[in-house]
């Protein structure tokens, strides 16, 4: 699973963290030239600020993708924003619409041993249900007593209509529970 989504999400990734690599050049550069007088820039500070937080996300992703192959680079962080960013890159690369937007799954306080589990799982699920689709997902979230709940649905009219065209059964919901 671990595998799957990563090449799926690497692609992506490795765009981003290139273009972030430009961009800190970019900053770099002016900070040579310009002195301390580039910290006045608002806009400039901005970017940085937008670079350091696209930084972080791709490094939870890629934390991620590396503990499922048994690589800790993770060290025990945890974030519980880190659902919205896997189901986040996994939207981006492959452009699909979420139903809510993916800035509304909620934020998880995992205190699991391993807090990546759940954030992989939640995009393996997405990409299974993306892959019958026609480029929407929708999601929808609950509880059940102490128990909280996650679950992606391709939609009945894009099932029924990847029944019609013959293809075998596909997974028109999947679903996660948690505590």
């Amino acid at each position: 699973m671990g595998r799957e989504v990563g090449e799926v999400l690497w692609p992506g990734l490795s765009r981003m963290l290139g273009a972030a690599r430009v961009e800190l050049d970019t900053l770099v550069m002016g900070l040579r030239r310009e002195g301390t007088g580039i910290l006045g820039d608002r806009s400039r500070l901005a970017l940085q600020e937008d670079l350091a937080a696209r930084t972080r996300r791709a490094g939870w992703c890629l934390g991620v993708l590396a503990a499922a192959q048994g690589v800790d680079l993770l060290h025990g962080r945890r974030e519980a924003e880190g659902l919205r960013w896997m189901v986040g890159a996994l939207a981006e690369v492959r452009a699909f619409q979420s139903m809510p937007p993916v800035r509304e799954l909620p934020r998880i306080a995992v205190v699991a041993r391993a807090a990546w589990e759940l954030p992989l799982l939640a995009t393996w699920c997405a990409l299974q249900v993306v892959k019958n689709s026609n480029g929407v997902v929708r999601w929808r979230t609950g509880e059940n007593g102490a128990n909280k709940w996650l679950a992606f649905d391709s939609g009945a009219a894009n099932a029924a209509q990847a029944r019609g065209a013959g293809q075998s059964s596909p997974l028109d919901r999947l679903a996660l529970t948690w505590q």
